[in-house]
């Protein structure tokens, strides 16, 4: 995917501390809009279509139980909730924050619950019950991948210094147990390395979190 889809946020090299700092839409140009496969959004019935899906998916799947929140498996298992959807989540109420609406508290409970169900390497158990007990155990990198990278916009959106410390963090964690330390390659999570999935490989992501933690990926 073209890195620059994930990096719409860096174009500023500064910015000012106000509630939402790059409010959608953000409409970029990518040169040849058919680059990858990938669109930008320029008109107005695009970006009001996307906004209108992304409302659906927060009434359809997002719940909150105080200072948590979580999102709903889909089928019949809505009981539960997967890592994967939480670093959707955080991605697209960071992305979607606009100049009259902003998704920081729907952020910042969707962190809370990434945090509050950590393993002991500081990475998310990947299924869990609820808001109640532990279904699957240890964290899923791609998972990762994507709340890491939802911390580092959120950096950028909401002015927010404690993003970029949580998300160096995070960075620090996957880097030390979702990759093997002696070919660099990824694992499918911290407790098991049996195959290798490439739609686990992010590397606009790693483009990113690169400057977070001033080392390349």
């Amino acid at each position: 995917m073209n890195n620059k889809i994930y990096l719409f946020f860096l174009l500023a090299a500064s910015f000012a501390c106000a509630t939402v700092n790059y409010p959608y839409p953000q409409e970029k140009s990518y040169g040849n809009s058919t680059v990858n496969g990938v669109y930008s959004v320029t008109s107005d019935a695009g970006s009001s279509k996307l906004l209108t899906h992304f409302q659906s998916f927060l009434t359809n799947y997002y719940v909150e139980s105080g200072n948590y929140a979580r999102i709903k498996f889909t089928g019949t298992n809505e009981s539960y909730t997967v890592s994967e959807g939480i670093g959707y989540a955080m991605l697209m109420t960071v992305y979607f924050s606009s100049s009259t609406t902003s998704y920081q508290s729907q952020f910042d409970k969707l962190w809370a619950y990434y945090k509050n169900w950590e393993n002991g390497n500081g990475l998310m158990n990947w299924e869990i019950n609820g808001f109640s007990s532990i279904v699957g155990s240890n964290g899923a990198t791609d998972a990762e991948e994507d709340v890491a990278l939802a911390l580092c916009m959120a950096y950028y959106q909401f002015g927010d210094a404690s993003y970029k410390t949580a998300a160096q963090t995070l960075i620090a964690n996957i880097r030390q147990y979702e990759f093997d330390q002696s070919t660099y390659l990824h694992k499918p999570g911290d407790a098991w390395d049996s195959y290798k999935n490439p739609s686990y490989v992010a590397p606009a992501a790693y483009e990113v979190f690169k400057n977070f933690d001033n080392s390349t990926f």
